[in-house]
């Protein structure tokens, strides 16, 4: 009455056959009906109809029943919902573009038997039946009609479901098993379904304190009399664990105590298979492993309620300590700009990465070194200290500047689920700038244009949420960064203001990931001081690549009567783009406006507009963006068309 099939080998249940209906056998239960005749296995009633002509060679009725032409058709598989997955696999429909003798139809009409019976058995139908016919087409000489009639039979289902655990199993852990086991008795025998029931309780296991759960080899015990089927399934959850203490093996670049800063688990916490993949993903977001795995292994240790202590062992594989990187970019009124830098990711374990940077572009140049020691007593928190020389040519402004600077940030990571983020630090800044505007009184010197000497003492904060989900390439969610700079400055005298300034974007898919639109919103103001006495490089300006496309940077904004850049106390941005992605391309059409003034708060007057079109080509790193934008309603001393060319999004 019932067959037992043992699925160590095969992942899901085969069909009976139909001769033997107790014994399970691949590729079974079929009554295929293929006639047969002497040569070419086809029926031909009709032989006359191919006798050659009278004086033609004889050999050619032979060559014509050697390059048979067919068509295939398919009968009773729509009926079920399998005829888009079968035709994937036929023979018959793969092959039918090519002639073939009588006897190549007749095994690839074998192999589509095998394949739909197979099928049918992964969908719960076991007992099935084929039909081939293979006839003339008429009135069409060489060519044949291959028709496959299928009748599924009943669909077998679950009649009861049995998880054997071992005997000592507490009844928590009986509990557990078959609330996390999705199959129940009604449900058809479908051998996708099997194999992803068995795997979610391979998932769930684990996350709920099972680290060496086991599955044994299920069987199904099928009733071909009242087509259901019995599963068995042996379970060996293991003990409950907790977590204990973390191993190092392999090439230790850092301590365990340093791996604990990493992990989110503490010892004597419920074992959990997601906090051990956060630590391999964590350990591999340090850049300094080529390859992490890890293991669980019982400590031996075992608490007074019975769980056993399980220790996280953490074999690493050391992977490029140092990097060298470039950058590139090019933009209508700042030139071009290209950036190199060199870093050892390790040279002060732990992660104590230090990275020589320098600046080379038509209105900037920068040398620089950095100190930065990441996860620094606190996952994701990263101390910094920097040094940086550098000298700007500007429309606004020229200036030479030695900057100091020290702080902590704990930057977003979307991939580690982390959405927040904030810096605190602190900021000296010497330096030496002329304001090219008449804004400033003349002293006689630098051809009318004053030179000043500041001294500034900064303490920025900035407090930043990510809720989209790519860096560089975001097309769904939105972000927001909130900054707050408070500044004391020397140049004659001693004052301060407060820098304030806020951005957000969105980012909403019309149509998958394919067609997004996304939107950004900038507002700044700087409190406490008039703007004549603040240094030009700390006013706002508007204009560029990340501001307001179309025009060129600091070219929005108040000017002088010469004509060049003042800048501002406040600032306004807007853009919307539209981006449709096709492949590894994408255009982009978009509209910024902007305008910067000399109020201490931001207003949402006289804004100037720049559109455009863009392309992206996207790669592993990100999409390489080439923009072309124009101002709207140019005025004298608009450029005709600005070209911004960099790697990621605007925004």
């Amino acid at each position: 009455m019932a067959a037992a099939q043992q699925a160590g080998e095969a992942a899901r249940p085969q069909p009976p056959h139909q001769n033997a209906p107790q014994q399970m056998e691949e590729a079974s239960g079929v009554s295929a009906s293929l006639p047969e005749l002497p040569g070419i296995a086809v029926p031909w009633p009709d032989l006359d109809a191919f006798t050659p002509a009278e004086g033609e060679r004889p050999r050619r009725r032979a060559a014509f029943r050697d390059n048979l032409r067919y068509s295939v058709e398919i009968q009773g598989l729509k009926e079920v919902g399998l005829e888009a997955g079968f035709r994937p696999l036929s023979t018959l429909l793969a092959e039918r573009d090519s002639p073939a003798s009588g006897a190549q139809i007749n095994r690839r009409s074998e192999a589509d038997v095998k394949a739909i019976t197979q099928l049918l058995a992964s969908y719960g139908y076991y007992a099935p039946s084929v039909d081939v016919a293979v006839r003339p087409v008429q009135n069409e000489a060489g060519r044949v009609q291959v028709t496959l009639t299928v009748t599924p039979g009943p669909r077998y289902t679950f009649s009861d479901i049995r998880l054997l655990l071992p005997e000592d199993a507490s009844a928590a852990t009986r509990e557990l098993v078959e609330r996390w086991f999705p199959l129940l008795p009604g449900d058809a025998i479908v051998a996708s379904e099997v194999e992803s029931a068995e795997a979610e309780l391979m998932l769930k296991l684990p996350q709920r304190g099972y680290p060496f759960a086991e599955l044994g080899t299920r069987q199904v015990l099928l009733d071909d009399f009242e087509q259901t089927g019995i599963y068995t399934l042996p379970v060996r959850p293991g003990p409950v664990g907790v977590f204990g203490d973390i191993r190092l093996t392999g090439d230790r670049l850092f301590s365990e105590r340093h791996a604990r800063v990493l992990a989110r688990f503490r010892p004597g916490d419920p074992y959990d298979s997601r906090d051990v993949e956060d630590l391999r993903q964590a350990l591999v977001e340090t850049g300094l492993f080529s390859r992490v795995a890890l293991r669980p292994v019982l400590s031996g240790e075992e608490l007074p309620d019975g769980r056993a202590v399980v220790d996280m062992e953490v074999e690493t594989e050391k992977g490029p300590q140092r990097r060298l990187a470039a950058r590139g970019g090019y933009a209508t009124g700042d030139g071009l700009r290209l950036e190199g830098e060199w870093t050892h990711r390790n040279l002060l374990p732990p992660e104590g990465a230090v990275t020589f940077r320098a600046v080379a572009g038509t209105k900037e140049q920068r040398l620089g070194a950095e100190l930065r020691r990441s996860n620094a007593g606190k996952r994701g928190r990263a101390l910094l200290a920097a040094v940086e020389a550098s000298n700007e040519n500007r429309d606004a402004y020229d200036a030479q500047a030695l900057t100091l600077s020290a702080g902590f940030v704990r930057l977003p990571d979307i991939t580690l689920e982390r959405r927040w983020g904030y810096a605190l630090g602190g900021e000296l800044l010497i330096t030496n700038q002329r304001d090219r505007s008449l804004f400033v009184e003349d002293d006689g010197t630098d051809d009318g244009k004053r030179r000043r000497t500041f001294i500034i003492g900064a303490l920025p904060a900035v407090l930043q949420y990510d809720g989209s989900n790519d860096v560089l390439d975001p097309t769904r969610g939105f972000r927001v960064a909130a900054r707050a700079t408070p500044e004391a400055a020397f140049q004659d005298s001693i004052f301060g203001y407060t820098r304030f300034r806020v951005d957000a974007s969105g980012y909403l898919p019309l149509k998958d990931d394919d067609l997004v639109l996304a939107g950004r919103v900038a507002l700044g103001a700087i409190a406490g001081a008039g703007l004549e006495r603040i240094a030009p490089s700390r006013r706002f300006y508007a204009g560029g690549g990340g501001s307001v496309r179309g025009f060129g940077y600091q070219e929005l904004g108040p000017k002088d009567i010469e004509g060049d850049p003042v800048g501002g106390r406040s600032l306004t941005e807007i853009s919307a783009e539209l981006r449709y992605r096709f492949g590894d391309y994408g255009i982009v059409a978009f509209v910024d406006g902007g305008q910067v003034y000399t109020e201490k708060l931001p207003q949402f007057s006289g804004l100037r507009f720049g559109a455009g079109l863009g392309a992206r080509y996207y790669t592993a790193f990100g999409p390489l963006r080439f923009d072309v934008a124009t101002p709207i309603s140019r005025r004298s001393g608009d450029p005709k068309f600005a070209v911004y060319i960099s790697i990621g999004q605007a925004f």
